[in-house]
């Protein structure tokens, strides 16, 4: 499968078009590659080849440049043509064109901090779109991150919009107007009377043809982030758009700024913003490009970011630790445990802009076990996140719920969001029910106790009552004690404002929607989406079974390169079907408690760190398990790998899942999991749901074993089916 809907030479593609082959071959390319195909975007690609056949013409550049279309951008998006040659300066130049139809009459300016935007009609209303230029160097940049072929010291890269249907008649106006300037330099922007400047442009950049060699090295390039998430995040807060985000993810995060700026304007107003999307949409990019934004543009706002993920929130307050914002403020104060968001820390509204990353991982309570009792509150997780901060903003992927007490949902927060004041009412009335029972107990065995004392003589049997009931006033004191603020939670806001944007286009497994809509059909039995995807998504994304675990480590050891520049991370994980042993043995090395067979390994360390020798061998915490080297020595669980992603990634499916011959589907096995517990479909639902998460950490590719042999040949039937 490619990421071209159609490619060829340049004499082969004006041959195409004037003998109208062109549409044809190019709908049958899009078709085979999943690329598309509406009838809108088919006017769109017959109106821009007429146009490209056109300027290729006037460029005169040689017969042998490679011309494409319709390339499947590795982040997100689409780039509507590409063109490929040598250079007069003896260079290899790639090229990419952002194509519009725009008119003069159909758009207007607009001016956005930090975004360079446009109002244009399109689809048959006017829409807030980035500038053409704007467009182009977001995909610009994002080929500089993802393809190292483009970062070879020979070859250039070169951005350009065409908007053949504009005038720009020598004079600034809407599409040319002074605040594009710095956009329009990075990648210039061309008006249909400024045709023949711009193909002098291409003739320059391409006169020495060549095309197919550059083209192959191209689309031959491994597809691989050039920069670490983490990193790019402590950048960012130094001033540097490291990972730019595309289409949905930018619309994302100029809603939120939407939201600071209509919050700035009505300070009383709550408003809450759903994002939803699978693995690899980029929820966390968005997270992070929003709290550098906000640190950089609103230093006066309290912002905050927030996950239940520990392995995800302590990596980043390391990065950022050294890093300071706009106001001076550490970096990673922006870094807040989601426990910390409670009444008793923050008053309602308190926090301008809370950022809920992981927010499918919100459990019911929100007390941590270490709170003392004047930090707890009665509210759940979902309202003491909403009474605390006046704009929430939850990210979240609702097949992510890896715990039955994981109750974050999309749709229990628009509930919550939309009926906010009753919801904290009943929260606070059945507190006041629970308060009142306890009382009641209290006061019988006050009696009880009161009973035992008139006895002067307590042995045996009724001293161990005693002593019982003596333990269980003393709890129920306790629990009456958590009356904690129960006037601070009125509000006089009966509804929080909330929206929802989904987010479709992702960067993980190598930007193959395929293989991850192939990876839910098969774990949730969808027979009809099996068929229809196929395995396709194997030319684009590296998928494979192996039989034995032994095979799986090697594969993955060799795949680990933390040494290379850039470094190539690989892990292996597995169902939590293990014990976890929390200190190291008697030695000092870590207990190999994932055992198959003959062959085990440990997991990432627990409570306590490899001592002596063994010392070295592992990485320091669990949290660091994806990012230090020596994580490769362990086998990671859920709780350390959701959240992030590697190059390369090893799955053991454990016993708690298997094949049913029977009725030829996947099903769960109770009991075996430590993950959750159960016996429900909740728990079926959930154990899915974490080897859904395992199986797409991979940016480049992932290798399964499976503990079920059936599973594992399974797996191996449908793979082969297509390579037949």
């Amino acid at each position: 499968m490619s990421r071209i809907a159609y490619t060829a030479s340049k004499k082969e593609f004006i041959y195409d078009y004037d003998t109208n082959a062109f549409m044809g071959k190019m709908c049958e390319g899009a078709a085979l590659n999943r690329i598309g195909g509406s009838y809108s975007e088919k006017k769109s690609w017959e109106a821009n080849a007429s146009k490209i056949r056109s300027l290729l013409s006037l460029a005169s550049v040689p017969d042998d440049v490679q011309v494409a279309f319709e390339y499947k951008s590795p982040l997100a998006g689409r780039v509507d043509c590409m063109l490929f040659g040598v250079g007069a300066d003896q260079k290899k130049h790639v090229i990419h064109i952002e194509l519009k139809q725009w008119s003069n009459e159909s758009v207007k300016q607009l001016y956005s901090t930090g975004v360079f935007e446009v109002t244009a009609f399109v689809g048959g209303k006017y829409q807030i779109l980035s500038h053409p230029s704007q467009q182009a160097f977001n995909y610009h940049q994002n080929m500089i991150n993802y393809i190292p072929a483009v970062n070879e010291e020979d070859t250039e890269l070169e951005g350009f919009a065409y908007c053949y249907n504009y005038t720009y008649d020598g004079k600034p106006n809407d599409l040319f107007a002074e605040q594009y300037i710095p956009i329009m330099e990075k990648c210039p922007l061309n008006g249909g009377d400024q045709v023949i400047g711009f193909a002098n442009s291409l003739k320059d950049l391409l006169a020495g043809g060549k095309g197919a060699e550059v083209f192959r090295e191209f689309i031959s390039s491994p597809i691989r982030p050039s920069k670490n998430l983490m990193d790019a995040a402590a950048n960012m807060l130094k001033g540097k758009e490291e990972f730019v985000l595309l289409e949905d993810q930018l619309t994302s995060s100029n809603s939120i700024f939407g939201m600071v700026e209509k919050a700035i304007k009505n300070p009383s107003s709550k408003m809450a913003l759903i994002v939803k999307g699978g693995p690899g949409t980029g929820k966390t990019v968005i997270a992070l490009h929003v709290i550098a934004e906000l640190a950089s543009r609103y230093s006066n706002l309290t912002s905050f970011f927030t996950t239940r993920s520990t392995a995800l929130r302590e990596t980043l307050k390391t990065k950022l630790k050294n890093v300071t914002t706009s106001a001076g403020a550490d970096a990673s104060g922006l870094i807040r445990n989601i426990y910390d968001f409670k009444p008793c820390h923050f008053r309602e509204g308190e926090v301008d802009v809370l950022l809920v990353d992981e927010a499918h991982r919100i459990q019911r309570s929100s007390n941590y076990m270490g709170d003392k009792k004047n930090e707890q509150t009665y509210l759940s997780m979902i309202m003491s996140l909403l009474y605390c901060a006046k704009i929430c903003v939850f990210f979240i992927d609702d097949h992510q719920g890896v715990k039955k007490e994981e109750i974050g949902l999309s749709s229990s927060i628009i509930d919550a969001a939309e009926n906010y004041s009753q919801r904290l009412k009943e929260e606070t009335e059945r507190f006041k029910e629970r308060i009142l029972a306890y009382k009641n107990k209290l006061e019988n065995k006050k009696d009880k106790i009161e009973e035992f004392e008139h006895e002067l003589s307590l042995t045996g049997k009724d001293l161990a009552q005693y002593e019982r009931l003596k333990k269980s006033k003393e709890k129920l004191e306790g629990d009456i004690y958590k009356q904690y603020q129960l006037e601070d939670v009125d509000s006089k806001i009966k509804k929080i404002e909330v929206m929802t944007l989904e987010l479709k286009s992702q960067f993980r497994c190598n930007g193959s929607d395929n293989y991850l809509d192939w990876i839910d059909a098969v774990l949730y039995n969808n027979f009809s989406g099996i068929k229809a995807i196929g395995s396709g998504f194997r030319s684009e994304y590296e998928f494979d079974i192996v039989d034995t675990p032994q095979e799986l480590e090697q594969k993955i050891r060799s795949l680990d390169e933390p040494e290379a520049k850039p470094a190539r991370v690989a892990r292996l994980v597995a169902g939590y079907c293990w014990k976890w042993t929390e200190y190291p043995l008697k030695n000092g090395d870590l207990a190999k408690d994932v055992q198959i067979g003959e062959w085990s390994m440990p997991w990432e360390t627990n409570q306590g760190r490899a001592r002596g020798e063994y010392s070295k061998l592992y990485a320091p915490s669990a949290e660091l398990w994806a990012s230090h080297p020596m994580g490769i020595n362990q086998v990671g669980c859920i709780f350390s790998a959701q959240g992030f992603e590697v190059d390369y990634i090893g799955v053991i499916m454990g016993p708690d899942i298997k094949y049913d011959p029977v009725n030829h589907r996947i099903v769960t096995v109770k009991g075996i999991t430590h993950s959750v517990k159960g016996s429900d479909e909740e728990v079926d639902t959930c154990i899915k749901n974490i080897y859904r998460v395992l199986l797409s950490r991979g940016r480049r590719g992932c290798y399964l074993y499976c503990c079920d042999k059936e599973l594992s040949n399974y797996f191996k039937r449908l793979i082969q089916k297509e390579n037949k």
